[in-house]
């Protein structure tokens, strides 16, 4: 049954898509193609940091692929547009709980709608997304979900000072860590309001934040909230030196492990020292490090950071990132967490790009297991026409602890029809 509703619904779309393509070739024309393009060198020329990506074409080209704004159905102008996307999926997944010991394989169809408005002008920037994510499980029912979610920034600046807010309110289903693995709809909400001081040489910010996981149906629920203080120093066009203080509060509200009499201690506190560079290394190398530490129950734990951007060729980019922090757990305890990922994007022609990732984790504490964990994802878009794209993708997610009843294997195959509009 819920496979004919899936096939009658995917021949709908793609009559839809017949007729809207037919009404986009009679709209077509050189002079409309010409505008479409000057518009595009004029978003070029808007976007921040132009010291230091005027020259990035690489970049460019693979994001004005990727943030295309489809049909364009709503009215827009340089400074207020909407784009929404409406994505069917169906997939097939090896092992939907994530366990070696309860292997079970199952296809899965899942439609998601999003839709993304941003308004700006000299001075202020608007940017906010939300969408809507159903997943329906052609046996296994007990895992059919639907995962909100939404994004908000703003940004006011002005000669000698600006401000951002941010904030993020997401649902997912799957937990992966120490303690914890499997399929349960779990919440998560981040904030931040930063306020900066900047001049020709120097800039300092404070930044307040805000993190809380709510497990829903199981204890283990913790927020953190604290500030960060930093100081920057531009030597040039190509280099900033920064040092950073931050302190942060860790309540374990719910955590459920510790026995009884441990329970009051709930709060803790961390405090981190961190000095760190963003430089422009070649013309088209762009890379930032942080190095530090973070000081918790009179413990040091070490913190690191590195992100390089390489474009290869006009058509090529590869980022790398490099990432040492701590992590709270269900003990009232610290995971300290070594993350390293490796990511590709190949703009191959106009209609068609790759990419390609893979990541590894490892993370370690004194009162829970250690464990590690692979993931490799890879994904080929292919643009029919404007608004309309067609995505084949894979991931594979290898999981292993010190407790061998945690390990998993997985791997998820996945064809998308996305509409732009």
């Amino acid at each position: 049954m819920k496979s004919s509703s899936v096939v009658l619904l995917l021949m709908v779309l793609f009559v839809i898509s017949v007729n809207l393509y037919a009404q986009e070739a009679k709209k077509d024309s050189p002079s409309s193609e010409n505008q479409a393009s000057s518009k595009e060198e004029q978003a070029v020329t808007e976007k921040p940091n132009q010291e230091i990506v005027s020259d990035n074409v690489v970049k460019n080209e693979i994001e004005a692929f990727e943030q295309d704004r489809g049909l364009a159905l709503f009215p827009e102008s340089k400074n207020f547009w909407i784009r929404n996307s409406l994505k069917n999926s169906i997939a097939y997944e090896s092992n939907i709980f994530l366990s070696d010991q309860d292997r079970q394989d199952d296809g899965i169809y899942t439609i998601d709608f999003s839709s993304n408005l941003v308004y700006k002008t000299g001075h202020f920037l608007l940017d906010f997304s939300a969408g809507i994510n159903y997943q329906d499980y052609f046996e296994e029912n007990s895992l059919d979900t639907i995962l909100p979610w939404e994004k908000l920034r703003m940004k006011y600046e002005d000669k000698g000072w600006y401000m951002v807010l941010e904030e993020k309110i997401s649902r997912y289903n799957v937990v992966r860590n120490n303690q914890l693995n499997g399929r349960f709809d779990w919440n998560q909400y981040w904030g931040n309001f930063i306020f900066g001081l900047d001049s020709e040489r120097w800039f300092l910010e404070i930044s307040t934040s805000e993190n809380y996981v709510d497990y829903r149906k199981l204890l283990g629920d913790y927020q953190v909230y604290g500030q960060t203080y930093t100081a920057g120093y531009k030597i040039d066009r190509k280099l900033d030196l920064t040092a950073e203080y931050g302190w942060n509060i860790i309540d374990y509200r719910e955590a459920f492990y510790l026995p009884d009499k441990l329970r009051k201690q709930r709060d803790t506190w961390e405090h981190i020292f961190i000095v760190g560079a963003k430089l422009k290394l070649l013309r088209n190398l762009l890379g930032s490090a942080k190095a530090g530490f973070s000081s918790r129950h009179g413990k040091l734990y070490p913190y690191f950071y590195l992100n390089l951007n390489w474009e290869l060729s006009p058509r090529l980019t590869t980022k790398w990132e490099g990432i040492i922090s701590t992590i709270p757990s269900f003990f009232d305890d610290f995971q300290l967490g070594y993350h390293a990922k490796i990511g590709i994007q190949y703009l191959l022609t106009r209609q068609l790009m790759a990419n390609l990732s893979a990541s590894v984790e490892y993370t370690t504490s004194d009162r829970i297991d250690n464990s590690i964990r692979y993931m490799a994802n890879a994904a080929l878009t292919y643009r029919i026409f404007k608004g309309f794209d067609v995505v084949a993708s894979y991931q594979g997610d290898f999981f292993r602890t010190d407790n061998p009843s945690g390990n998993y294997i997985d791997h998820k195959l996945m064809a998308t029809l996305n509409i732009v509009f």
